[in-house]
């Protein structure tokens, strides 16, 4: 057991983390403390008060005030476990993605962040200037901007409401 202490820097692979304290059990196992901050590649950072992370499995259970960045998108919540090898984030505490000026919400979901898509499920709400969509499960395309509707979906705009049990959605051609 290691115990770190002030401005901490480790990394594993291409992987580095950082915190203001950690403490390495078995010298693949983290414990990590306040200022939390993971990044992968160029375009991923996740930031949290606190990490869980399993050296040998590569994943991360992150806690607290939890935000993923992945190059435009950033996904809010209290709990987050992400998956190094295969680039997957999951919560189940509610989350909020923001992407330019639509955001997303639900109780769970999941962040392919190599596919650029997230899949939301349980009280689905997407808030965007145009339009409000409310549904039970949708799959959002981060790069393209296309709400695909998996189930029963309201969408409201101005003076018109629309149900549908499947479709999509183009958020940036409003179509």
């Amino acid at each position: 057991v290691q115990r770190l202490l002030g401005n901490v820097e480790m990394r594993q692979d291409s992987v580095y983390f950082y915190g203001d304290t950690a403490i390495i059990v078995n010298e693949v196992d983290i414990n990590a403390y306040g200022n939390v901050l993971i990044q992968q590649g160029d375009s991923l950072s996740i930031f949290g008060d606190s990490l869980v992370y399993q050296g040998e499995n590569k994943i991360a259970d992150l806690y607290g005030d939890v935000v993923l960045i992945n190059k435009g998108q950033k996904l809010f919540t209290d709990r987050l476990n992400y998956d190094l090898n295969t680039k997957i984030a999951t919560y189940n505490t509610g989350a909020l993605l923001t992407n330019d000026t639509t955001q997303l919400s639900s109780k769970t979901g999941y962040y392919f962040v190599n596919q650029d898509e997230a899949f939301f499920k349980d009280s689905v709400l997407v808030v965007d200037p145009d339009f409000e969509l409310r549904s039970d499960t949708l799959k959002f395309n981060t790069t393209t901007q296309v709400v695909t509707f998996l189930g029963p979906t309201l969408i409201t705009q101005e003076d018109s409401r629309i149900y549908s049990e499947s479709g999509f959605y183009d958020v940036r051609n409003k179509a």
